[in-house]
């Protein structure tokens, strides 16, 4: 009697060893801890009713009705048409499969979205380097007028030195 107990003690110890890494491992996949829990208690007892799944699971039944629908979409768990209404476990193949290909989805709107974010970057930068060049035709303009200033002023100097050898030459002559 006391093997038959510790037999059966070891294999309530596995079973709860067994789930927990399973809820990990799901976990992973990416459904969510009681998501896991709902999966395995169906993969484990079959179909059940939404009531059945509640009391197994021990998760509040109004959260169980919302999970299911998670799971539905995951497609993870189906719902038979006849009444009452009772939910099933996909095959795990299937749920890694659906998983992935979700997955797979949001990886193809990422590189989706991050072409157009690239693509209005970089007209961002085209609009950045508007002003700059603006700035440059400012800096070209500002460098213009110091050399025009600078031409202005030497050619006020040549003039003054031209006038007076003018002048030089002109008094030279009337003497």
């Amino acid at each position: 009697m006391v093997k038959q107990n510790d037999m059966f003690s070891k294999e309530i110890e596995n079973k709860v060893q067994f789930r927990n890494t399973m809820i990990k491992k799901l976990k992973e996949l990416g459904l969510t801890k009681n998501e896991s829990k709902i999966y395995i208690c169906l993969s484990e007892n079959g179909a059940q009713k939404v009531l059945a799944i509640s009391k197994i699971t021990n998760i509040p039944r109004t959260e169980t009705y919302l999970l299911l629908k998670f799971l539905k979409l995951k497609g993870a768990v189906k719902q038979s048409i006849t009444r009452p209404v009772r939910i099933s476990a996909m095959p795990i193949e299937n749920v890694i499969e659906s998983i992935i290909k979700s997955h797979q989805k949001k990886i193809d709107e990422l590189n989706f979205k991050k072409d157009e974010i690239i693509e209005e970057w970089n007209l961002i930068q085209i609009e950045n380097k508007s002003p700059e060049s603006d700035y440059s035709k400012i800096e070209s303009a500002t460098e213009k007028y110091a050399r025009l200033h600078e031409f202005r002023e030497e050619f006020k100097r040549n003039l003054k030195h031209y006038r007076q050898k003018i002048e030089e030459e002109t008094s030279k002559n009337k003497t």
